[in-house]
């Protein structure tokens, strides 16, 4: 876009004819304005969508753990209950009896365990679309710094605004460049990383129901063979 304003300016003032061969002349300072005022309004459009985006991220995976945390949480109330139940059925009461407080135990750590696995996520997540959002705005500030220049030039002498623009391109558009691109790699990096992010909460709490299962597992066996 940054590339494009100037290609068209300098092609306006250096080329005095179009297809037709009528005269086009040197761009009006308001033409340049309003040329320039395009762009930046193009710049401000992406500040406001950066800025959205990062909260809807965190909102989004912040929002997805927590339903998947509360659905953890219903399938190891359930779990308990029903294991007890089966407890219940047992012969010998006694033996039984130590095994339901230990399952009790247990479901009481896991519950508390599944609470952590939303806790990393919330910090890691509102991390990484910090950084993405500083990275992004700093090159937005930078852009504007660019466009600012252009519209300095339009506003000097003409006849030194061929070189005004040369000297522009020659000194920031290269860096700017780069730097859109570096920001680019962010914004790509930071959406596959809320993406790494959202998966490993799964496995954390997926990891604690699976643990949860086996510990529980066992002590119905060993209460089952409780003499």
């Amino acid at each position: 876009m940054i590339e494009t304003v100037i290609i068209y300016l300098l092609y306006c003032i250096t080329h005095q004819t179009v297809f037709a061969g009528k005269p086009i002349g040197i761009p009006t300072k308001q033409e340049q304005v309003n040329l320039l005022t395009n762009v930046e309004e193009v710049f401000e459009s992406i500040k406001s969508l950066i800025s959205d985006e990062g909260k809807l991220t965190v909102l989004s995976v912040t929002e997805d753990v927590e339903k998947d945390i509360q659905r953890g949480r219903a399938y190891l109330l359930m779990a308990e209950e029903f294991n007890n139940f089966k407890l219940q059925h047992l012969d010998n009461q006694n033996c039984t009896r130590k095994k339901k407080k230990t399952i009790q135990r247990n479901t009481k750590e896991h519950l508390t365990l599944l609470k952590s696995c939303g806790t990393n996520t919330e910090d890691e997540i509102k991390n990484s679309s910090s950084q993405v959002s500083s990275v992004i705005n700093s090159t937005l500030a930078d852009g504007q710094h660019f466009l600012d220049s252009l519209r300095n030039c339009a506003f000097g002498p003409v006849l030194q605004l061929i070189p005004c623009y040369r000297k522009i391109i020659q000194e920031q558009v290269v860096t700017l460049k780069e730097e859109l691109l570096h920001t680019t790699e962010t914004h790509r990096n930071g959406v596959l990383n809320s993406i790494s992010i959202r998966k490993a909460a799964s496995e954390c709490i997926d990891d604690l129901i699976q643990e949860y299962n086996e510990k529980v597992s066992y002590l119905l066996h060993e209460a089952m063979s409780c003499g």
